[in-house]
C-alpha cells in the first residue's frame, strides 16, 4: 500500500512489512513531450504526425495529442481561482455553496392556456425557471389583428398580445419567486411593461422579480436581416431598460447578447465568440453615449451561447468567453469585479440536431448539457430531442429536464467547481480559442463594431465560408453524424407529429380576443398614451418603460406599444443586413433521405442498390459493410445476397431483383476478372443499369471504366455528390 510516512509514490508488492518496494517514479519516469512524439512518429510508419494526430477544431487552433504543463506556460488568458476575475474558471467561489445552475426550459406553445399548463407541469417536476417564448409576430412587435402577419401568429412561440394573454400564461405562477426569461425580441420593452403591469396587479413588488429579457437588436438584425427602426433607437430603448430596471426592478437583466444566429449559421467557435463579444462591446459603447456607465450596462447583460456536442471545444468556448468579457469590461475602465462577471446562459445546439434518427439527439443533448455544466454556466436549457420533427410533448420535455436533474443529483456536477480545470489540453484549447476570437474581434472593431460589420456583410461572408467548409467535410464524410452520414437506417419511420389544429379557427379566436379587448378598454385614453410613447421616443429625458407600463395597464396591446415606439423614427431608414438563416448540419443528407422517402411513399419501397459479393471473404465482407453504410446515407436500401461464384450468376440475380444499381464487392485483383462480364450481362437485361465498384484500385481505374464500370465508392469519395448524382440518374426528384 502507499507509504504515507515520507515514501510517497512507492507500492508494497509483497505484503505488509516488506522492505522490497516499487518506486513508481523511478520505474515509470515521466516521458518528455519530444520523446513521446518520437515514439509516436515511429509507430505512424511515415504517416504525417500533424495530419493524423493534431486536432484542428478551427482554422487557427491546433491541439496536439499530448499537452503538458510546458505547452500551457505561454497561455495569455489568466485563470485565477473559481469565482475570481477574470472568471475563466467560473463565476462562483467554491465556498459560496455549490457550482449550481438554473434549470431552464423553453415554453413555446401557441396559446397562453397551453403555455400555462406546460409551465405548471415543469415547475412541479424540477424546472427552476421559466423561459416563455413569444411567437414571431410578437417578437417583431407586430399587431396580431393584421391579416398580413397571419403566417407569424402562433408560429415559433406563444401568441401573446396584451396583459390578458400574459395573465393567462402566468396564472398561478409566483412572480416574486420564479425566475423568468421573456423572449420578446424587438418588442422587449412592451413585454417588460406587460410583466411589470401584471406584477403590480398581483401586488408583487417589482424589486422581487427575477430573470431577464432577450433584447438583442444585433442578433435580430443578423437573423432576420431587417429591424423595424434604425439602430440608434434600439440603443435608446436599451438605455431606458437599464435605467428603469436599475431603479425599480434590479433583479431583471433586460439586455441580451445571443450568439445563436452565428452558431446556427455554421460559425466556428472562435467566430461565434468574436461576434458575441463584439455585441457586448456595442452595448457598452452605445449606452455609454446614452449616459449609462459601462459598469451599469455590463450588470444588465445576459450572454446566451448554444453548446454543440464537441465536449472540450464547447467547454473551452464558454470558459474563454468569461475571461475575454472581463477583459473587455476592464478596457472600458471598469474595475468592479461584479461588472466584469459574465452571466452565462447555455442552450443545447439546434445546428447539429437531426430529423432522421432523432433519438440520437438525446445523446447529443446529454453531451452538450455536460459541457455547459462543466464549463460553469449560470443557467442551462436542454432542447427537446424531437424539436426538428414535431411539437413538444410531455415525454420530450421530461427527458430534457431529467438530463439536467441527472447531472445534478446522480453525476454530482454541482459539488465541484470547475471540474474540467487543470486539463492541459482544455487549458491550451481555451487559450487558443481566446486568441483567435480576440483577433477576429479586433477585425470587427476596425469596421466600426458589429452593427456596421453586419450591415456591410463581412461577418456573414466569413461565417458562410466556414459553414460551407463544414458542409463540404460532412459531404465527403470526413466528419460524421451518427444516424445520418454514418450508421443510417434508411428503413426508419420518423416519429409521427400530431395533427395541427385548424389554422382558420385558431386565427379567428386570436382576432376575436383582440377585438374584445379593444371594445372593453377606453380607446381614447389608450391612444393618448400611445402618442406619448411616440413623442417620448425623441425626448431622451423621458423613460419609455414607465410610459409603456401606463399604456399596458390601460389595455394597450404589445403590437400597439411597439409600433408607437418605432413610429418615433418613421422617417428614418431601418437597419438592414444580409440575414444569416438557421441551418442544420444534416441539411444536405436530409434532403436525400426525403427524396428517397418520397419514392417509398409512391412505390411502396425505397430505391434499391444490389450488392454483388464475390471473391476472398475478408475483403468481400469489408466492402459489403462499407457499401451498406455509404448508400444508406442517401436513403438507398441495399440488397445483400449470398456470395456468387460467377459474374453471370450475379448479373442474373441483380436483374431479377429489379434494382438498376449494382455494386461489386470484392478485392482489387478480382475486379479485373469479374467487372467486364458482370457489366455486360447486367446491361443485357437492364440497359440503363449503373455498375459501381467498392474500392479504388488506382492502377486499374481506367481499365475498369472501359470494362463498363460507372463509378467507384471509397473513403476519399465525395459521398454527398455521388449520392446526389445517383438519385438524378435514377430520376428521383
Amino acid at each position: 500500500m502507499a507509504d504515507t510516512a515520507g515514501n510517497a509514490g512507492t507500492v508494497d508488492d509483497k505484503g505488509a512489512g516488506s522492505h522490497d518496494r516499487l518506486n513508481l517514479r523511478e520505474e515509470f519516469p515521466l516521458p518528455k513531450a519530444g520523446e513521446w512524439r518520437a515514439l509516436a512518429e515511429r509507430d505512424l510508419n511515415g504517416a504525417d504526425f500533424d495530419k493524423k494526430l493534431v486536432w484542428r477544431p478551427t482554422d487557427k487552433v491546433a491541439i496536439p495529442p499530448m499537452v503538458t504543463a510546458e505547452e500551457t506556460k505561454g497561455n495569455r488568458l489568466p485563470d485565477g481561482a473559481p469565482g475570481s476575475a477574470p472568471f475563466l474558471r467560473g463565476t462562483r467561489k467554491p465556498d459560496a455553496g455549490a457550482a449550481d445552475w438554473l434549470i431552464h426550459q423553453e415554453v413555446d406553445e401557441a396559446t397562453p392556456e397551453e403555455a400555462n399548463a406546460t409551465i405548471q407541469d415543469g415547475l412541479a417536476r424540477g424546472l427552476g425557471s421559466v423561459s416563455l417564448i413569444l411567437d414571431k409576430a410578437a417578437r417583431q412587435g407586430l399587431e396580431t389583428d393584421l391579416s398580413d402577419v397571419s403566417d407569424m401568429i402562433g408560429r415559433g412561440g406563444c401568441t401573446l398580445s396584451s396583459i390578458n394573454g400574459l395573465r393567462i400564461a402566468l396564472a398561478d405562477v409566483d412572480l416574486g419567486h420564479v425566475p423568468m426569461i421573456l423572449h420578446g425580441g424587438q418588442a422587449a420593452l412592451p413585454v417588460l411593461a406587460l410583466w411589470l403591469a401584471l406584477a403590480e396587479e398581483r401586488d408583487v413588488a417589482w424589486h422581487r422579480l427575477r430573470g431577464g429579457l432577450d433584447f438583442d437588436p444585433l442578433a435580430a438584425l443578423a437573423e432576420f436581416g431587417e429591424l423595424r427602426a434604425p439602430l440608434d433607437l434600439y440603443w435608446r430603448i436599451g438605455a431606458d431598460l437599464v435605467k428603469f430596471c436599475r431603479d425599480n426592478a434590479h433583479g431583471i437583466r433586460p439586455l441580451r447578447v445571443s450568439s445563436a444566429p452565428y452558431h446556427n449559421a455554421g460559425a466556428s467557435a472562435s467566430q461565434e465568440l468574436a461576434a458575441a463579444l463584439a455585441a457586448g462591446a456595442e452595448w457598452l459603447r452605445n449606452l455609454d453615449a446614452q449616459g449609462i456607465a459601462p459598469a451599469e450596462t455590463a450588470k444588465a447583460i445576459t450572454f446566451s451561447f448554444p453548446v454543440g456536442s464537441s465536449l472540450f471545444l464547447e467547454a473551452g468556448k464558454l470558459r474563454a468567453a468569461r475571461s475575454l468579457w472581463a477583459k473587455i469590461v476592464r478596457a472600458f475602465g471598469v474595475e468592479d469585479e461584479d461588472a466584469q462577471r459574465m452571466v452565462l446562459y447555455a442552450r443545447t445546439s439546434s445546428f447539429n440536431k437531426t430529423t432522421y434518427d432523432p433519438y440520437n439527439n438525446m445523446v447529443r443533448t446529454a453531451l452538450e448539457a455536460f459541457a455547459g455544466a462543466a464549463a460553469g454556466c449560470d443557467a442551462l436549457t436542454v432542447t427537446r430531442f424531437d424539436e426538428t420533427v414535431r411539437p413538444a410533448s410531455e415525454f420530450s420535455r421530461r427527458v430534457a429536464r431529467n438530463q439536467q436533474l441527472l447531472l445534478k443529483h446522480e453525476a454530482f456536477m454541482t459539488k465541484v467547481s470547475d471540474p474540467m480545470g487543470g486539463s492541459y489540453a482544455l487549458e491550451a484549447l481555451t487559450d487558443s480559442l481566446g486568441r483567435e476570437a480576440w483577433e477576429l474581434l479586433q477585425g470587427i472593431e476596425r469596421e466600426g463594431g458589429l452593427g456596421a460589420a453586419l450591415i456591410e456583410g463581412n461577418v456573414q461572408k466569413q461565417i458562410a465560408a466556414t459553414a460551407e467548409r463544414r458542409f463540404a467535410r460532412l459531404g465527403a464524410r470526413r466528419d460524421s453524424i451518427v444516424g445520418v452520414t454514418n450508421y443510417a437506417n434508411p428503413k426508419e419511420e420518423l416519429p409521427k407529429a400530431p395533427p395541427e389544429a385548424p389554422r382558420e379557427e385558431y386565427l379567428a379566436e386570436r382576432y376575436r380576443r383582440i377585438q374584445r379587448l379593444k371594445s372593453m378598454r377606453k380607446n381614447s385614453e389608450v391612444r393618448r398614451k400611445l402618442l406619448e410613447l411616440t413623442s417620448a421616443g425623441n425626448e431622451p429625458d423621458r423613460n419609455l418603460v414607465a410610459l409603456a407600463v401606463d399604456a399596458a395597464q390601460e389595455g394597450a396591446t404589445l403590437g400597439e406599444m411597439a409600433t408607437a415606439i418605432f413610429q418615433s423614427r418613421w422617417t428614418e431608414s431601418p437597419a438592414v443586413a444580409t440575414p444569416m438563416y438557421l441551418e442544420r448540419i444534416d441539411r444536405d443528407f436530409e434532403a436525400l433521405r426525403r427524396k428517397a422517402d418520397k419514392v417509398r411513399a409512391e412505390t411502396g419501397s425505397l430505391p434499391q442498390v444490389f450488392l454483388v459479393p464475390m471473391g476472398p471473404t475478408v475483403m468481400r465482407r469489408a466492402r459489403v459493410g462499407f457499401s451498406h453504410g455509404f448508400f444508406a446515407a442517401g436513403g438507398f436500401e441495399t440488397v445483400e445476397p449470398e456470395p456468387f461464384e460467377t459474374p453471370e450468376a450475379a448479373a442474373e440475380a441483380a436483374a431479377a431483383s429489379g434494382a438498376k444499381v449494382a455494386v461489386l464487392c470484392s478485392d482489387d485483383e478480382s475486379y479485373a476478372k469479374i467487372a467486364k462480364p458482370f457489366a455486360a450481362a447486367f446491361r443485357a437485361k437492364v440497359p440503363d443499369a449503373c455498375v459501381i465498384v467498392a474500392g479504388y484500385p488506382a492502377d486499374a481505374v481506367e481499365g475498369l471504366k472501359a470494362d463498363g464500370v460507372d463509378d467507384f465508392i471509397h473513403l476519399r469519395a465525395n459521398t454527398l455528390e455521388m449520392l446526389r448524382g445517383l438519385q438524378v440518374r435514377l430520376g428521383i426528384a
